[in-house]
């Protein structure tokens, strides 16, 4: 009914139990539903919070992050596939024609899964940025041929794009930013980007 009306359809809980989650995200080419999980584990029952953002402790230490991938082929009853990029930890990421795009944070790098065969996700390269930045956001451009990131800490980073190359790493070709503030997320939309 939208966007004149909405209909509650169901609440569901991933699989492993846990309800903890920082993004999901629906690949409009595939129907695929990718689920961003700070863990697969059990959450731990004391430690040191590893992000500013306390959530993030919730879901387990540093290496615990993982993404989940749903078939909508019946959107009402999202069918779970499988789990990627488990032991690395996983902030953010998007899923765009077949690509999965991932910022892993504290670990300052970047990666780009192939998940056209959903059920066996292979990493096509991961990247890194300077040691003690925060690898907060990725998106790619429509056309698949470069990426826009942003990091989070330290703070008045500028956006960066890069021109992807296959399995090589990318090349940085520009970056910027508005005023004195920290780009925090980039959405990649025709020949624009949107920030906040």
């Amino acid at each position: 009914g939208l966007p004149n009306s909405v209909r509650f359809v169901r609440a569901m809980t991933p699989r492993d139990g846990r309800l903890n989650a920082h993004t999901v995200d629906i690949d409009p080419a595939t129907g695929l539903l990718y689920l961003q999980r700070y863990s697969s584990q059990p959450a731990p029952t004391a430690g040191p919070t590893f992000h500013h953002d306390p959530e993030d402790a919730l879901g387990g230490g540093p290496n615990d992050g993982s993404v989940d991938i749903y078939t909508l082929a019946d959107p009402e009853n999202p069918a779970y596939l499988t789990t990627f990029n488990q032991n690395i930890y996983v902030h953010d990421m998007t899923a765009r024609g077949g690509y999965c795009y991932v910022a892993e944070g504290t670990h300052n790098s970047y990666s780009i899964w192939d998940v056209r065969d959903p059920l066996h996700p292979a990493r096509v390269i991961r990247w890194n940025v300077a040691s003690g930045h925060f690898a907060h956001n990725i998106w790619p451009s429509p056309d698949g041929a470069y990426v826009v990131t942003t990091e989070e800490i330290p703070e008045g980073l500028p956006a960066r794009i890069w021109q992807l190359n296959g399995a090589s790493t990318p090349t940085a070709i520009s970056q910027f930013k508005q005023g004195t503030g920290t780009p925090h997320n980039a959405i990649w939309l025709g020949n624009r980007i949107y920030f906040s």
